[in-house]
C-alpha cells in the first residue's frame, strides 16, 4: 500500500482511537475535563488527516479549494481542544489569550467562504502531480495569495504564545509535577504548532512542493498529551490503591480502637461545631443517657448533665474552644429514670482551615463505681482516724486525768475553806470571795480540759475553717504538758509572729500534731534526761505556713518515706498506722507532710547539737473573713 495512504490513515485511526478512549474516560468521570478536551483535539486531528488526504488526491483546483475550506473546521476544533486542555490540565492559562487565538482562526474560516476564495488563496490556478512516499499526489503549482493569508499563521503563533505562557507560569509554580509537565506537554505543543505552521507557510509561499503535514504533527502532539494523561491515570490508580489501603488500615484501627474501648468501657464521641451535630458510639450514648439511635445535638447532651454541674461543664467546654486546649471534666448525668451517674470526659479540640477551633473529639467513661468506692474509702479512712484519736486519748488518759483531778482538788479545798469562812460568828466574806474566785478559775480550767477531750473524741466529717496556728500549737502543748513532764522531755517553742491562718479542721490538725509530738517523745526514750529536747516551730513558707516538730531521738531509716507506709513501725508494740493516717489527713487539707533527718542545732538553742528527726507539716494560708 502506498506510504501516503498508510501514514494518513494511521493518523486518522490513531486519533479516533485516542478520542474514543478519552471520551469514555470523561463519560465515566465527568470531572475529567482534560480528557474531554483531548478527545475534541483528537477528533479534530482525525478530521484534518482526512481533509489532507483528500487535498493530496483532489481532481481539480475547485475541489482542492473546497476541501481547504472544510479543513478549517477541523483546525478550529483543534484550537478549541488545545485551549481547553491547557486550561484544564495546567490551571495557569490566560484564557483571554487563548480566546484571541480561537477568534483569529474562526475569522480566517469565515473569510475563506467568500466566493472564489480560501483562507490562504484568492485563486488556485493549477495543481501538479508529484511523487511522495511512493505515491502520486497533487500540490498547488500556481495560486494567488488571499489578502488575509497571514491570518491563519498569526492565529497559530498566538496559540503557541498562549501555550508557552501557560507553561512558563506552570514552571514558576514549582510543584512536584509542575516543571516536568511544563517541559513535556507544554514544550511538545509549542514545538509541533510552530513546526506545522512553518511548513504551511513555506508551502503557501511556493518554497516547498509537499503536502500539508498538520495531521502528523498534531498526532505527535496528542500522543504526548495522551502520555501525560496516562501518567495521571496511572497515578490516580496508585492513589486509589493507596486510599483503599489506608481505608483498610483505618478500618482495622477503628476496629481495634472499638475493641479497646469496649474492653476499657470507654465511649467515643465527636462534636462538629459548624453543624452542631454530635456523633457518639453506642457505649457513649449509654453512658451519657442519650437515645440509642437518631441525631444528637449539644442541647440534648447538656440537658442530661446534672443541674448542679451544668455550669461547670459549659465553662470547661467554652474554655477549651476559646484557647484550643484540651477538655477535661468530671460531672454527673441524670438518666431517663432519674438515676444520677458520675462520668469523666476528655477531649481534644481540632482547628479548621481558618485556624480556629472547629471540632472536638474525645472519650467518656462511667466513674460511678469509682466515686462510690472513693466515698466508702473516705468514710473508712475517717473512721480509722477517729479510732486513732480515741487510742491517742487513751494513751494520754493518765495525763488528762491529772489535768482534771488537779483543778477538782483545788475546787474542793476552796469550797471547804469558803464554808469555814462563812460559818464563823463573824463571817469572813473577803476570804470566802477569794475562795469562790479560785473555784471559778479552776472550774474553767477543768472545763477547758474536758472541752479539748470532747473535741478529740468527736466523730464527724472534717469542716475546714480558718485555724490560728499559734492557738493550735498552744492547745496541743497544754494537752501534752503533763505527759511531757512525766517523760522528762523539755519542750521548745519557736513560733513566728504574724502568722496567717490556715484552712483546716482544728480537731484533725490537733490529732496530727499530737501524734507527731508523741512519736518524738517515744523516739527519745533511750536518751539521758538532758538529751530529751523537742522543738515545735512555725513559720511562713511561700504562700503558706510550715509547722516543724524536731526531736533528738534515734533518727529515721535510710529511706525516710518508709515511715509513712502502712504497717511500717519501729516500735515493738506499734501498728504502723499513725503516720499514714496523719499524711492522709494533711493531704485531705491540701497540704503535705514529710520527714527528714535533723541536722545538729536545727531545732533551736540549747539542744546539745544532737541529731534526730524532723517532721514538716505545710498548709496553705487563708485570709480571715
Amino acid at each position: 500500500m502506498p506510504g501516503v495512504t498508510i501514514l494518513w490513515s494511521m493518523c486518522a485511526a490513531v486519533s479516533l482511537l485516542i478520542a474514543g478512549i478519552h471520551l469514555a474516560v470523561w463519560v465515566r468521570h465527568r470531572a475529567a475535563k482534560s480528557s474531554l478536551a483531548l478527545a475534541l483535539l483528537s477528533l479534530g486531528v482525525a478530521a484534518a488527516a482526512g481533509a489532507e488526504y483528500l487535498l493530496m488526491h483532489a481532481a481539480s483546483p475547485a475541489e482542492f479549494a473546497a476541501v481547504m475550506r472544510w479543513a478549517n473546521f477541523a483546525i478550529l476544533a483543534m484550537f478549541v481542544g488545545i485551549v481547553w486542555f491547557v486550561r484544564a490540565e495546567f490551571g495557569t492559562a490566560r484564557l483571554a489569550l487563548g480566546g484571541v487565538a480561537v477568534a483569529l482562526r474562526a475569522t480566517a474560516l469565515v473569510l475563506g467562504y467568500f466566493p472564489g476564495v480560501t483562507p490562504m488563496f484568492r485563486e488556485i490556478a493549477a495543481l501538479r502531480e508529484v511523487a511522495w512516499l511512493g505515491e502520486q499526489i497533487v500540490v498547488v503549482s500556481a495560486a494567488t495569495p488571499a489578502p488575509w493569508s497571514w491570518l491563519p499563521a498569526l492565529s497559530n503563533y498566538v496559540l503557541a504564545l498562549f501555550v508557552a505562557d501557560a507553561s512558563i507560569r506552570l514552571w514558576r509554580r514549582g510543584g512536584p509535577d509542575d516543571r516536568p509537565r511544563a517541559l513535556r506537554a507544554g514544550g511538545a505543543m509549542v514545538a509541533f504548532i510552530l513546526l506545522s505552521t512553518s511548513v504551511a507557510m513555506l508551502i503557501n509561499a511556493g518554497v516547498l512542493r509537499v503536502p500539508y503535514i498538520t495531521a502528523p504533527s498534531y498526532l505527535a502532539m496528542i500522543l504526548m498529551l495522551g502520555f501525560e494523561l496516562g501518567r495521571d491515570i496511572l497515578r490516580a490508580r496508585e492513589l486509589v490503591r493507596e486510599v483503599r489501603r489506608r481505608e483498610a488500615q483505618l478500618n482495622e484501627s477503628e476496629r481495634r480502637l472499638q475493641l479497646a474501648g469496649e474492653a476499657a468501657d470507654l465511649g467515643f464521641w465527636y462534636w462538629e461545631m459548624r453543624t452542631g451535630s454530635i456523633w457518639a458510639t453506642e457505649r457513649a450514648r449509654s453512658i451519657l443517657g442519650l437515645p440509642a439511635s437518631g441525631e444528637l445535638t449539644y442541647p440534648m447532651f447538656i440537658e442530661r448533665v446534672h443541674a448542679e454541674d451544668r455550669a461547670i461543664v459549659e465553662a470547661r467546654i467554652a474554655a477549651a474552644f476559646l484557647d484550643g486546649s484540651g477538655y477535661d471534666a468530671e460531672y454527673r448525668v441524670v438518666l431517663a429514670d432519674g438515676t444520677p451517674r458520675w462520668v469523666t470526659a476528655h477531649g481534644d479540640v481540632a482547628a479548621g482551615e481558618d485556624g480556629r477551633p472547629a471540632s472536638m473529639t474525645g472519650v467518656v467513661f462511667d466513674t460511678t463505681e469509682r466515686r462510690r468506692a472513693e466515698l466508702e474509702l473516705a468514710d473508712q479512712r475517717h473512721e480509722l482516724a477517729h479510732l486513732s484519736r480515741v487510742a491517742l486519748v487513751s494513751e494520754l488518759s493518765g495525763s488528762l486525768a491529772h489535768e482534771i483531778n488537779q483543778p477538782l482538788a483545788i475546787i474542793l479545798t476552796n469550797a471547804q475553806a469558803a464554808q469555814r469562812f462563812l460559818a464563823r460568828t463573824a463571817p469572813d466574806v473577803g476570804e470566802a470571795r477569794e475562795a469562790l474566785a479560785d473555784i471559778v478559775r479552776e472550774a474553767g480550767r477543768a472545763g477547758e480540759v474536758i472541752r479539748r477531750l470532747r473535741g478529740m473524741l468527736r466523730n464527724g466529717h472534717a469542716v475546714l475553717k480558718p485555724v490560728d496556728v499559734r492557738d493550735l500549737i498552744e492547745d496541743v502543748c497544754q494537752l501534752m504538758r503533763r505527759d511531757l513532764d512525766a517523760r522528762g522531755v523539755r519542750l521548745l517553742r519557736v513560733i513566728a509572729d504574724g502568722l496567717p491562718a490556715v484552712a483546716g479542721d482544728a480537731v484533725q490538725l490537733q490529732q496530727v500534731l499530737l501524734n507527731l509530738v508523741l512519736n518524738g517523745c517515744e523516739a527519745m526514750e533511750g536518751n539521758p534526761p538532758e538529751g530529751r529536747v523537742l522543738t515545735v516551730s512555725a513559720a511562713r513558707s511561700g504562700s503558706g505556713v510550715r509547722v516543724s516538730i524536731a526531736d533528738t531521738g534515734h533518727g529515721l531509716p535510710a529511706d525516710a518515706e518508709r515511715v509513712f507506709q502502712p504497717f511500717f513501725t519501729t516500735k515493738p508494740d506499734g501498728l504502723g498506722l499513725g503516720l499514714p493516717i496523719c499524711r492522709s489527713i494533711v493531704k485531705s487539707h491540701g497540704g503535705r507532710l514529710w520527714a527528714e533527718p535533723r541536722r545538729p542545732a536545727s531545732g533551736g538553742a540549747d539542744d546539745g547539737g544532737a541529731t534526730g528527726a524532723v517532721f514538716h507539716l505545710e498548709l496553705d494560708a487563708v485570709e480571715h473573713s
